[in-house]
């Protein structure tokens, strides 16, 4: 006898995003290669993972941070700023951290970047402290020759947290890419 089956084989996710990016920076000196500046940063976003008529997932975030950075000669430049972060990923836990993040770069023979910096926040999980967070990051950079970069990066984060579960992790990451554009002949 023969029979009918309907059988679904479809997975229909969407998400919802929203979110927005702002910055400004003040800059003070006579040269346009040597000068202090000021700058604020903040974002927002808003993430929503939806399965037919259900939501499955939800993050909210929010960055803003509170700068000075001294730049002489474009070859160096040094700098500080106070950070916020507030991340909620709707059934886990609000996570917000305060803290202060230092940072050097230097430009060496016009192809060769170095830059080094050192990340210190308070952590707090549902508005009850939770330790802290230490991060550091050291990056060199070769661009050379023309369209070719060559990046190692190397990243320490050190969570001494007791709520959240404690991590200290350490990251190697070595890049290379190539970058073409064409131009296009026109009559």
């Amino acid at each position: 006898m023969p029979t009918y089956k309907e059988v679904g084989d479809t997975i229909r996710l969407s998400t919802n995003y929203t979110g927005w990016n702002s910055g400004i920076q003040y800059k003070m000196g006579k040269k346009k290669d040597s000068y202090h500046s000021l700058y604020a940063n903040a974002s927002n976003s808003k993430s929503d993972l939806i399965h037919a008529d259900s939501l499955i997932a939800k993050s909210k975030s929010l960055y803003s941070s509170l700068g000075y950075r001294y730049n002489i000669n474009n070859k160096w430049n040094v700098g500080v700023s106070v950070d916020f972060t507030n991340f909620d990923a709707g059934d886990q836990r609000e996570t917000r951290r305060i803290g202060v993040t230092g940072f050097y770069g230097i430009t060496v023979a016009k192809y060769l970047n170095f830059r080094a910096q050192l990340s210190y926040r308070t952590n707090s999980v549902e508005k009850i402290k939770d330790g802290q967070v230490i991060t550091s990051n050291f990056s060199i950079q070769y661009k050379h020759p023309k369209h070719h970069l060559l990046s190692l990066n190397i990243n320490q984060l050190y969570r001494d947290t007791k709520i959240l579960t404690s991590k200290n992790e350490f990251r190697v990451r070595l890049n290379y890419s190539y970058s073409f554009t064409s131009k296009n002949k026109s009559k």
